[in-house]
């Protein structure tokens, strides 16, 4: 693969950060846009020394080695940066995307000298100029996606916490694949869009996403009025075990007697929490806690498994987080 890709165009940035051909930049309206295309092409050119150490690197001159990229000890690969591809990174590029591969590695590369002649303005600037066009990178990892995904070592998809409250496999699957596309449109930055998918989310099925934990669960109340797929309710759907707990976990491996078992008891307790019957609904608590190990989360509706051999009470999100909801008097009100 060659070396030349530092040598960009001005035409070939113009097309990058206004979404088309030369042409295409020229007919732009925004005055700021067109600033920013100009100041990218500033920062692209290189000096007579550059081309010379982009012609050593090309050429394997220097202690560098020409084709598969190197990252040991953090040292610069062929492309003049550290940046490695993200394992999970679909390496097909966004359909809007004019650059190449070579080109985009002489940004990264760019932009990392930027960063080390602490000219953070500029490195800002191509990094902006990136994202626009769906190359996100991850600077404390070292790494980059080309595939329009800004996740990185992290859970890919969003995950549903709580009930299905009746709701079909295809419904589910139907929900998941909004979240994702509402998910995928706000990384683009068309929020009339991902607004639109939210609502309809919201109206047709009491779906609410939370972005910053990367869930979306279903809301019934006692006032709203489920979509017809949601109505019919079942008293498995009152508490569910967590998908937190990976799937050899005795939250989902123990006796299904002993889950029937889990899930009355459960439901006898929302029941007295319902109805007020407050001290009734801690006892229940307490004897599934002592009889099977089990940690309850109102706010997620979710339950799990406390094992000495799997969990640290002390690390454990889901305890923490099921403790605040247990001395959380809002949740208590509202069941």
């Amino acid at each position: 693969m060659g070396l030349h890709m530092i040598l960009i165009t001005t035409s070939c940035v113009s097309a990058f950060l206004g979404g088309g051909t030369h042409d295409n930049f020229r007919s732009a309206t925004s005055q700021s846009t067109s600033r920013s295309i100009s100041n990218l092409s500033l920062l692209l050119r290189t000096t007579p020394n550059q081309k010379h150490e982009i012609r050593s690197l090309r050429d394997g001159k220097d202690g560098y080695q020409t084709g598969a990229a190197s990252n040991v000890g953090g040292k610069s690969n062929v492309y003049g940066h550290d940046y490695t591809l993200e394992e999970n990174s679909n390496p097909t590029f966004p359909k809007d995307c004019p650059f190449t591969e070579d080109q985009i590695h002489a940004l990264i590369a760019k932009r990392l000298s930027h960063k080390k002649a602490q000219n953070f303005a500029d490195a800002d600037r191509i990094l902006k100029g990136l994202n626009m066009k769906g190359i996100y990178l991850q600077d404390k990892a070292r790494k980059y996606r080309v595939d329009g995904e800004n996740h990185f070592g992290r859970k890919q998809r969003y995950i549903q916490r709580g009930p299905s409250y009746g709701l079909a496999p295809d419904d589910l699957a139907l929900i998941a694949d909004m979240v994702e596309e509402r998910a995928r449109y706000k990384r683009m930055r068309e929020y009339h869009v991902s607004d639109d998918i939210t609502e309809k989310l919201k109206q047709q099925y009491g779906v609410k996403v939370n972005d910053k934990k990367r869930e979306w669960y279903i809301v019934v109340t006692a006032t709203s009025k489920p979509s017809d797929a949601a109505a019919e309710i079942t008293k498995e759907d009152y508490y569910v075990p967590t998908p937190l707990a990976p799937a050899h976990h005795p939250t989902h491996t123990m006796d299904e007697k002993v889950k029937h078992i889990i899930r009355d008891r459960l439901r006898d307790r929302t029941m007295a929490r319902k109805n007020k019957k407050y001290q009734e609904a801690d006892r229940i608590r307490d004897e599934l806690i002592e009889t099977y190990s089990i940690v309850i989360d109102d706010r997620t509706k979710e339950w799990k498994v406390v094992d000495e051999y799997y969990d640290n009470d002390e690390d454990d999100l889901f305890v923490k987080e099921a403790r605040m909801s247990q001395r959380s008097a809002f949740v208590a009100r509202q069941q």
